[in-house]
């Protein structure tokens, strides 16, 4: 039995990736429980907070394949510190001309740069440092940054009192700051391959983003339904200030806690039941029809007090659906390496998370209304295409499966 070394450095590595994943996070929904604000100060029609979370979906689209090149050619260690230059250039951009519209999306695009070079560098880092057995929780710790970040940026500004310029100024010197310590922890490669099983490689965002041949229908469903799903959500929460306004809530902040704090324990609840049970489709499905009258509780809330319990029900399920459609995509795709998959999902997700935005871009309260409805139609398309997904073929024999790869390798710690 060959051995592999799992260095303890690996960790380091980590907290440099999580590191660089809040400092390019920040950004993305700083003004989002501002938007009302954000729009008597900056003007223009459109809503600034959806147009800054436009721009990070757009150029995540745009420039994921040139990113993906840089990685490949120049490495780990140049692309990290490629994107904390990005954030650097941004945040003194930001502080500088924040009063001007078109500066502080000159900057936004520029921090979205840098999120596109982090989210591919991510796996690759992961893939270099972390034995196989460790990759789906080390990844697992670098996305759940992502969403813990985007609710820090929502709850932050409300309930410590914070203004539009001050929200701002700590939105861009935290970003400035995560990046710079990110950036020195990271290491290009460890001393040795950290697994046997699977070459220690660069692994692209785009790696199978054209379709592979012989891809389950199941598979294509599933990478559809949790791309609407992950837009919608997205979309929610970059107009929640808006969404407030509509259903008569003063504190943009606690109705952004209500719905992330019942996400948080949702995204743990649901995915446990579906493995304790050990059926995926059936947990996928009753998360989709769940969050239905969650979000249309939201959208005809009487008062605040239903809309909370709303923002709860949609928060509970809308959330849980995302681990649980990851997982069940690598479960029904196990012909291709669980990487690829989830590069697919992360490309299709953004993608059609910009189309959904820019779909509901309207500010009037008139076009507010029509906004949640159009999320309503599209979670509710998620439903019923959800039904018709197949079940997972590897659920049943997960135990085994698992088994199966640990025994492949030895791992020991330095």
């Amino acid at each position: 039995m060959k051995r592999v070394f799992a260095y303890r450095y690996r960790w380091f590595v980590l907290l440099g990736l999580v590191l660089m994943v809040i400092a390019v996070e920040i950004p993305w929904m700083n003004l989002a429980s501002l938007g009302r604000s954000a729009d008597a100060f900056y003007g223009g029609g459109l809503g600034m907070a959806g147009v800054l979370a436009l721009i990070y979906m757009a150029c995540f689209v745009v420039f994921a394949i040139p990113a993906s090149l840089v990685i490949a050619r120049k490495g780990v260690v140049f692309s990290s510190r490629l994107a904390c230059l990005l954030a650097a250039i941004a945040s003194p951009l930001r502080l500088a001309s924040w009063r001007d519209a078109n500066w502080l999306m000159v900057s936004q695009a520029l921090y979205a740069l840098a999120q596109t070079i982090v989210l591919n560098l991510s796996a690759t880092a992961v893939a270099r440092w972390f034995p196989i057995r460790e990759r789906g929780m080390a990844m697992g710790i670098a996305s759940s940054m992502q969403y813990m970040t985007l609710g820090l940026s929502l709850v932050i500004p409300g309930f410590f009192h914070l203004g539009l310029q001050e929200t701002i100024v700590l939105g861009a010197w935290g970003s400035a700051a995560a990046a710079l310590l990110g950036s020195i922890l990271i290491r290009e490669n460890p001393p040795t391959p950290s697994s046997l099983v699977e070459p220690a490689t660069f692994v692209p965002i785009l790696q199978g983003g054209v379709k592979p041949s012989g891809t389950p229908s199941s598979l294509r469903g599933v990478t559809l339904i949790f791309a609407i799903s992950w837009g919608v959500l997205m979309a929610m929460l970059s107009r929640l200030d808006l969404i407030a306004d509509q259903i008569k809530v003063d504190n943009t902040s606690a109705l952004g806690l209500a719905i992330l704090l019942s996400g948080a324990v949702g995204a743990v609840v649901i995915p446990a039941l579906s493995d304790y049970f050990r059926q995926r489709k059936k947990w996928y499905v009753l998360a989709h029809g769940l969050s239905l009258p969650g979000l249309m509780l939201m959208a005809v809330a009487p008062n605040p007090l239903f809309a909370y319990v709303g923002s709860g029900i949609f928060g509970f399920f809308a959330f849980s659906a995302l681990p649980i459609g990851q997982q069940y995509a690598a479960e029904v795709g196990w012909r291709y390496s669980e990487t690829r998959i989830q590069s697919r999902m992360t490309l299709f997700s953004q993608l059609v998370g910009a189309f959904v935005l820019f779909g509901s871009m309207g500010v009037t309260m008139v076009e507010v209304r029509y906004d949640m409805a159009f999320y309503v139609g599209l979670l509710l398309a998620c439903f019923v295409g959800s039904t018709f997904l197949s079940e997972s073929p590897m659920i049943i024999t997960e135990d085994e499966r698992l088994d199966k790869e640990i025994n492949k390798e030895i791992v020991q710690t330095e």
